[in-house]
């Protein structure tokens, strides 16, 4: 996949086939999505758990912002 700038960013996808960015995050969430074993994710509340953020730390936070 290559992509190419411009005023908008498009990924190239075989010859002639583009997709806008929104497309292609799209689908790269559909293809992880589809390979997805629930079994091995872990809940907001487990996560939260395992790093020792409590109820209070988030209400602490003016804005949660997680990446």
């Amino acid at each position: 996949m290559r992509r190419v700038t411009g005023k908008a960013q498009y990924a190239q996808i075989g010859a002639d086939f583009f997709l806008s960015e929104d497309e292609e995050l799209s689908a790269i969430a559909a293809e992880r999505l589809a390979r997805c074993d629930p079994s091995k994710t872990l809940s907001w509340e487990e996560v939260n758990r395992r790093f020792g953020i409590t109820e209070q730390d988030l209400a602490d936070c003016a804005e949660d912002e997680f990446e």
